[in-house]
Parts: C-alpha cells; sequence; structure tokens
C-alpha cells in the first residue's frame, strides 16, 4: 500500500516541479514532461490496468494545466500506458538505456498524434516545423529524463515488490 502512496506523491511532486521550476530548466524552449516520462516509464513496469489509471492521472493533471482540449491527455496517456505496459514492458525495462530510447521514441509518437489532433480540431500549425523544432526535441529531452525518473520508478514497480 505504500508504494502506491509513494507512486501518486511521486506524480504530484513531479507535477509541481513540471509547472513550477520545468519551465525554468529548457533546452530551445523546450522543457521535459517529467509527468509524461513518468508515467511510461511506470507503465513498463507494471500491469496494464495499474498502468492505465496512473496515466489517465497523469493525462488529467496535464489537461488541468491547460492542455487546451479538456480530457485529450487523459485519454492520450491511458491508451500510450495500456500499449507500453501491454507490448513494451518485455522489450524495454532489461536496461536503463532502453528504457530511455523507448521513452524517446513514445514521446515523439504521443507529441505527433497531439500535433495532428490539435490540427484537426484547430486547423493551425506547420507540421514540419513542429516535428524539427518541438517534437525530436521534446522525445530527445524526455529520453534524457527517463534515464533518472526510470530508477526511481523501477523501484516503485511490482516486480521489485515481489522481490522482497
Amino acid at each position: 500500500m505504500m508504494k502506491y502512496f509513494w507512486t501518486y506523491l511521486t506524480l504530484l511532486v513531479l507535477f509541481v516541479l513540471q509547472t513550477t521550476v520545468g519551465r525554468y530548466i529548457n533546452i530551445f524552449g523546450i522543457a521535459p514532461n517529467l509527468v509524461f516520462v513518468f508515467a511510461v516509464c511506470y507503465a513498463m513496469y507494471n500491469f496494464p490496468v495499474r498502468s492505465a489509471v496512473l496515466c489517465v492521472v497523469a493525462g488529467l493533471l496535464a489537461d488541468i494545466y491547460g492542455s487546451g482540449i479538456m480530457g485529450i491527455n487523459g485519454l492520450l496517456y491511458m491508451y500510450i500506458g495500456l500499449a507500453v505496459s501491454l507490448f513494451g514492458s518485455t522489450l524495454m525495462k532489461k536496461s536503463t538505456p532502453a528504457v530511455a530510447i523507448g521513452v524517446m521514441v513514445v514521446s515523439m509518437l504521443y507529441q505527433t498524434v497531439y500535433f495532428l489532433i490539435c490540427y484537426t480540431m484547430r486547423g493551425y500549425g506547420p507540421f514540419v516545423y513542429a516535428f524539427v523544432r518541438l517534437i525530436i526535441p521534446g522525445g530527445i529531452y524526455d529520453g534524457a529524463a527517463a534515464l533518472l525518473i526510470s530508477m526511481w520508478t523501477l523501484w516503485l514497480s511490482e516486480e521489485h515488490i515481489r522481490g522482497f
């Protein structure tokens, strides 16, 4: 039960860090998406249902902070959490660099889908500019953040609990 407390406390702390300090820690105007990175790392190490619940909470936090389209991040995070938990967990959790590369790829896919949804809903935004200047650097930055966050997430994982 304490692992769940620490998991959701970590999510809340990362959300506060992302919304306060995170905007000042940027490279070329791109800040890391710590909540997304934690949700994806958590999904890699845990069962699908628990991963989906945490990802929905993380997505709703992102929606509350100001995504523009309420509920879209909750939905996208949930699908990403389920997919990563079902398919990616066996491929990516072998080592920390593999987790970072997996987070980088998933982050780029998420940002691309999010951009396309926003483009469809609002009808603005050059895709090539967004992909080169925002999506690729954002994915790389999220992959770098995953190097640190994945170690903490491994400690929170259920496999680690079973190993006691």
